[in-house]
Formats: structure tokens, sequence, C-alpha cells
């Protein structure tokens, strides 16, 4: 495994057990290997709330590799509320890049960003440069501004027929469905709501950017109005 980059979100709280999560980035599988590792249960299996568009057959693919990605993530946070706060401490390559204390739902959204997008899902794999850019608990115009500049490179070396905005939207909308159906996944086992609601929080994420390609980056004129 050739892992240039390793992630490590460590967590502690005065109600729950203080724990970790590192997530090893493989370049050559374009995966990433999660520690602790997650058994496969039975909400992953992938015909349960199985998405809508998903490409997936059972007989090939028993358990759906989003599901398995956070699975150790789920476990810890099935029953936890999403106002719970915790001490989240993120290193890259250990190197301290981020300390602060932080919702269960906010880390909770992070987490399962980083789990998913190194899943090797066919709708998430297009999100793997970010992994390589990782900014720990960026905020929503952040992490929509990079997820632009993303998809530009990613458009531009795979010389597609479609122009940009459609492009980008056929990726963004996927990613909208598998939020939603996957939502319903959550909600058949999680007692608490950070999951459910750091999903959502992703999910808004999703839809900002639909926004902006939909009214042609509304939010970022006066920055690029440079005249």
């Amino acid at each position: 495994m050739a892992c240039d980059i390793i992630i490590e979100y460590k967590i502690s709280s005065t109600t729950y057990e203080n724990t970790s999560w590192v997530f090893k980035l493989d370049n050559e599988q374009h995966r990433c290997h999660i520690e602790p590792e997650s058994q496969n249960m039975q909400w992953q299996k992938l015909e349960c709330n199985q998405c809508k568009h998903c490409p997936y057959q059972t007989q090939n693919k028993p358990y759906c590799p989003v599901a398995q990605s956070i699975g150790s993530i789920a476990e810890y946070f099935k029953d936890i509320s999403s106002i719970e706060v915790f001490e989240l401490t993120v290193f890259i390559n250990q190197e301290l890049h981020f300390q602060a204390k932080a919702s269960a739902a906010r880390v909770c959204s992070s987490l399962i960003g980083l789990s998913t997008a190194g899943s090797g899902c066919q709708y998430t794999q297009f999100l793997w440069p970010m992994l390589q850019q990782h900014t720990p608990m960026a905020t929503l115009e952040e992490s929509v501004f990079r997820a632009i500049s993303n998809m530009s490179i990613y458009y531009v070396l795979n010389d597609s027929p479609l122009n940009f905005i459609e492009y980008c939207t056929n990726f963004y909308e996927n990613m909208h469905t598998l939020n939603i159906d996957f939502s319903a996944r959550i909600q058949q086992f999680a007692k608490g709501d950070a999951l459910n609601n750091g999903l959502i929080n992703l999910d808004t994420f999703i839809k900002m950017i639909l926004y902006n390609l939909e009214h042609k980056f509304e939010d970022f004129q006066d920055i690029y109005d440079l005249k």
C-alpha cells in the first residue's frame, strides 16, 4: 500500500469514551483504509435501504462500500446527540492541523465526508483528490470553493463532451441522492441524531454547490469582480 498521507482524528469527552480514527490514504487503489476497521453489520448490507441509483448488485458486492467505510464511526456515534460537545484534535502526517471544541454533528460531518470520499463507491470516487488536500473542519464556503476547484481540474483532465455546469451537476446530483437514501439507512439503527444531522450538514454542502452551478457561481461573484 502506497500511503503518503495519514490523517488522525482524536476526540475526547467528559461523557463518552475517548477515541481516535486513523485514515490511511492508499494512492494505488484510491481508497482510504480506516482504523479501527468496521465489522460487517446488518445495516451495512447493500440491500438495506439500498440507494435508488446504486450501481452494485448484492451477488458481487454484499455490503455497501459507503456503509462499510463509516462503520466504526457509526457504531461510536449511533446513540449520541448532535449537541454533545467534543474536544477534537486533527493530525495530518503527525503534524497538528486543528484543535478545538466541536459539536458531535460537526465531528460526524467531517468524519463521514472523509470516509465516504475514500470508500471506493462509484459515486464518491471523484472526491478522492480532495482528500489529498484535506482541510479539517472547513467552513461551508471554503468547502464549496475547494469542491468547485477540484471539479475544474477533474473536468479538464477527463475531456468530457458535456459543458462544465452539466458535468458537475451530474456528479453532485448523484451525491445528493446518495445522502438522502443513506439517511434512511442510518435512521434504521441510530437512536441519537448526531450521525443523521452530520449527514444533513454534508447534504447542505451538496445543495450549496448545486445552487451555485445553477446560478453561475452567484456566491462568488463579488470576490471575482476584479474590474
